[in-house]
């Protein structure tokens, strides 16, 4: 096998997948844009029609109310505590990994 350090940086991501790549993200995208529009649509068609479930084939949507929820302030308890932060902040290791963007 090959020696990676003898290879080009070009040689590790093949045009081929690169596109691949960057046809799955713009589908990624939209899909994401047509879901957010729709869950939308479903939210305020099942709540003016007061339904809390559908269910289609073997797939269910369920209204969820509005509702609050508690939020814990991590930036502010550094900047206006910094010492009971230190006390408590614990640091993990992060594996490597790959970020990809499409530029």
């Amino acid at each position: 096998m090959e020696n990676i350090k003898e290879k080009t940086l070009r040689d590790l991501v093949p045009a081929e997948y690169a596109e691949k790549l960057k046809a799955f993200k713009k589908l990624e995208k939209e899909l994401k844009q047509l879901d957010e529009a729709f869950r939308k649509d479903l939210t305020e068609g099942m709540k003016e029609l007061n339904v809390v479930e559908i269910k289609v084939d073997d797939v269910k949507f369920r209204y969820v109310d509005e509702t609050t929820k508690e939020d814990f302030d991590k930036a502010k308890l550094k900047l206006e505590n910094p010492e009971v932060y230190a006390k408590y902040v614990t640091t993990k290791p992060v594996s490597a990994y790959i970020r990809t963007s499409i530029v």
